[in-house]
């Protein structure tokens, strides 16, 4: 063996030993220098509380065939899929729920309620509001959650009978002033509501009247442009529609919001609402308190 092979092969043979005595190691954990340490994050199994039961109502139930869930029976809340939470200032935690939109499963359907769209836990866990109420189905589990005609805009003449909320209720978000937003990613609306959910204080784009230039639905297109909302039309995908992610009222399945507390870079207002306008349209849209457009991003347009 010649001197250069010798070194070669002590280079290979001394790095396997060491690493195969433990002495180091290329994976070893990495150690903070700081004395602080991460946070621990644990489940609390008794958070939240039993969720409240109530008595059936709707004569509907009547038909399902069992005795013991017909009217008169008392049934507890169950959620569904919970596709939102927020938290406000008083570290009150706010869920969004799909369970009054058809999303329960047998036999939820027969012995439980479901709960309503939003639902308000205090630190302990505790149910301290829900709203809006479901309302009467003819169908299993007897209650849905309430929804505006096609093209509400949200105002008193299309919304306080109803209190509707968006279909697909997707996201929830309490913002600096503890007003609660919800959207939903079968709508076309983002919704701005008092905290207690009493008041609907402000929605983005019209029930049901996505912005959706090409859409083939004339039963729908033609209910949106009577309701003043020219240019809505079905909620869904708009990557082939050139013509959409250009509207400055209407949106197509927005999932989310959120509300920045700090001045915006061009107005100088505080309280900028962010929608991003994605499952439908393909842009984030950016409007002002008040729910003026004033900009867009990652579309063509």
């Amino acid at each position: 063996m010649t001197k250069k092979s010798r070194f070669i092969y002590l280079g290979t043979i001394v790095p396997a030993v060491i690493v195969g005595v433990g002495l180091w190691s290329p994976l070893r954990q990495a150690v903070a220098k700081s004395g602080n340490k991460a946070p621990q994050y644990k489940v609390d199994p008794f958070w939240p509380k039993p969720l409240p039961s109530d008595v059936e109502t709707n004569p509907a139930a009547a038909t399902d065939g069992f005795r013991s869930t017909g009217p008169g029976a008392t049934k507890p809340w169950v959620t569904g899929e919970v596709a939102g939470h927020g938290f406000d200032s008083q570290d009150h935690v706010f869920i969004v729920t799909r369970g009054p939109q058809g999303n329960l499963v047998s036999p939820e359907t027969v012995v439980a309620h479901p709960s309503p769209s939003v639902v308000e836990f205090d630190r302990e866990g505790n149910v301290v509001n829900s709203w809006p109420p479901n309302v009467p189905s003819a169908t299993a589990p007897w209650w849905t959650a309430p929804f505006d005609p096609v093209g509400c805009n949200g105002s008193a003449a299309c919304h306080a009978a109803t209190r509707g909320v968006p279909r697909g209720i997707h996201g929830l978000y309490v913002d600096y002033q503890d007003n609660v937003w919800i959207a939903g990613n079968g709508d076309g609306i983002v919704q701005k509501y008092s905290h207690d959910g009493s008041t609907l204080l402000l929605q983005l784009g019209r029930h049901d009247c996505c912005d959706n230039p090409c859409s083939t639905d004339l039963v729908r297109n033609a209910a949106c442009a009577a309701a003043g909302a020219p240019g809505g039309g079905t909620c869904g995908n708009t990557a082939s529609c050139p013509a959409a992610n250009k509207s400055h009222t209407l949106l197509n399945q927005p999932p989310n919001v959120r509300v920045d507390p700090n001045p915006d870079p061009v107005t100088g207002q505080t309280g900028s609402i962010y929608v991003p306008d994605g499952y439908g349209n393909h842009r984030v849209v950016v409007f002002d308190r008040n729910g003026n457009f004033l900009r867009q991003w990652a579309a063509w347009s």
